[in-house]
Formats: C-alpha cells, sequence, structure tokens
C-alpha cells in the first residue's frame, strides 16, 4: 500500500526533482524549504545549501528508557543503521539538545542533484 504524500506549495528546482522521485517510490514526505522523509521513527531531511546538499538521518534518543521500551528503541537504531547502510557513505555524526530532545543526526554531504537522487534511492 502506497502512503500518504505529504506537501506544500511549489520549490525549487531541486525540490520539485526530489518529490517527483518520491512520489514515484511511493515514499510519505514533506516539503516546503526542505524536503522530510518519514521512514519509522527515524526521520530524513535534505537541505540544499550553495548548490551543494546534506542529507540528515535524524533520531530521537530518549531521556529515560523502560525496560519495556527496549524493543522500540532499538527498532528505531536498527533503522537508523540501515539506512545508513544503504547508503554506502561515511558520514559526519552530531547530538542535537536544542529544541529540548535530544537527536542523533547522521550527516551526507554531496555534490550535485544527481548524486542526491542516486543516494535517495538507494536508501529508501
Amino acid at each position: 500500500m502506497e502512503e500518504e504524500l505529504i506537501y506544500q506549495g511549489e520549490g525549487s528546482e531541486w525540490i520539485e526533482k526530489v518529490k517527483e522521485l518520491l512520489k514515484q517510490i511511493g515514499v510519505r514526505f514533506e516539503a516546503e524549504e526542505s524536503v522530510r522523509i518519514h521512514r519509522d521513527d527515524v526521520v530524513i531531511e535534505v537541505v540544499e545549501r550553495e548548490g551543494r546538499f546534506t542529507i540528515s538521518i535524524n533520531m530521537e534518543i530518549p531521556k529515560t528508557v523502560e525496560l519495556s521500551e527496549l524493543e522500540k528503541h532499538a527498532s528505531a537504531y536498527k533503522s537508523f543503521l540501515e539506512i545508513i547502510a544503504k547508503s554506502s557513505a561515511e558520514p559526519f555524526y552530531e547530538l542535537d539538545a536544542s529544541i529540548g530532545y535530544t537527536f542523533l543526526r547522521a550527516l551526507i554531504n554531496v555534490d550535485n542533484i544527481e548524486k542526491l537522487l542516486d543516494m535517495l534511492r538507494k536508501i529508501l
């Protein structure tokens, strides 16, 4: 079953190309100034700066963990790692606690739209 597609307005040329790919794949996403793709408990965000692209793979790190929640958190981490493994890239990592929640973020930089689209095909 194809997942719901969410997008608003018209974007730049690169956003339109990414949206077209995601619609073909049937992935749930949001597109404004960036493109956000939801995979399980992982959010993949694509942004453009000065003609280069960054794919940000994000998962929330829980403040506390109950034994009953271990499977849920392990599953989210597994999804996070699977996306990175599919990329065949060597990301750099950040911890972001700027909004009150802590996120583990893997960042992959790509040089152009063709490489971006190829990378998205691989990881999705």
